[in-house]
């Protein structure tokens, strides 16, 4: 969002916030379709336990995420490695194509 301020102004001008929003939520919710979009609290829950419903966005966030994207929002949501790779065999053992598991963690 752009500030204006006037010309000659011993204003300072406004800082802009950190975004409080993860680049990996904006990743998750690459649709415009809001249905199907995941805030914060909601991705924490499924990178910490398994949801059936949601398998599209396990396999966009293992094939297709930068590792060290992921890796970020773990350590700034505290999630247990223990959990993704729980979730990340349950894929496997369902047979999908996943992206090899070291690059990811």
């Amino acid at each position: 969002m752009l500030h204006y301020r006037r010309r000659n102004s011993t204003e300072p001008a406004p800082t802009p916030q950190g975004n409080p929003v993860h680049a990996l939520v904006g990743f998750c919710n690459y649709s415009y379709d809001r249905v199907g979009h995941v805030d914060t609290p909601m991705l924490r829950a499924l990178l910490s336990s398994f949801n059936e419903s949601y398998i599209y966005l396990y396999l966009r966030i293992f094939n297709e995420a930068n590792p060290a994207l992921l890796r970020s929002f773990m350590e700034r949501e505290q999630i247990n490695p223990s959990n993704l790779l729980h979730i990340y065999h349950i894929l496997r053992e369902r047979g999908y194509d996943l992206r090899d598991l070291p690059s990811l963690l």
